[in-house]
C-alpha cells in the first residue's frame, strides 16, 4: 500500500494493552506505529465492507416490505372483486325472484354503467 499523504493522530492506551502492542509488532519485527496503522487500515477496510453490507441488506429489507405491501394490495383488490361479484350475483338473483324481467335488468346494468362513468371512472 503507497501512501499518497498522512495524518497524525495520538492515541493513550493502558500500559498493558501497550505492552501487547509492542511485544506483537516486535514479533514481526516492525515499529508498534506500523502495526497499529495496518491494524487500523484493516479494520477500517472490514468496517466499510459491513457498511455496504448493511447498506445491501437494507435496500433489500425496503424491496421485501414494498414486494409485500403490493402482494397485500392485489390480495384485498382480488378479494373486493370477489365480494362485489358475490353481492352482484345475489342482487340478480333477488331482483329475478322479484318477477323482475330481462329488460328491467339490462336498463339497471345500462343505469348502472352510466353511474360508474360519471362518477369513478374519471377517478382513477
Amino acid at each position: 500500500m503507497t501512501i499518497t499523504s498522512t495524518r497524525k493522530f495520538g492515541i493513550r492506551l493502558d500500559n498493558n494493552i501497550a505492552n501487547e502492542y509492542v511485544a506483537m509488532a516486535e514479533a514481526r519485527g516492525i515499529s508498534p506505529s506500523t502495526l497499529l496503522r495496518e491494524l487500523l487500515t484493516s479494520n477500517l477496510h472490514l468496517a466499510l465492507f459491513k457498511f455496504e453490507i448493511y447498506k445491501l441488506e437494507k435496500r433489500l429489507d425496503e424491496h421485501s416490505k414494498m414486494v409485500m405491501d403490493t402482494t397485500n394490495k392485489i390480495v384485498a383488490t382480488e378479494q373486493i372483486q370477489r365480494d362485489m361479484a358475490r353481492m352482484y350475483l345475489m342482487m340478480l338473483w333477488l331482483l329475478r325472484s322479484q318477477g323482475s324481467t330481462r329488460e328491467n335488468l339490462e336498463d339497471l346494468q345500462q343505469r348502472a354503467e352510466v353511474y360508474y362513468q360519471k362518477y369513478y371512472k374519471k377517478n382513477n
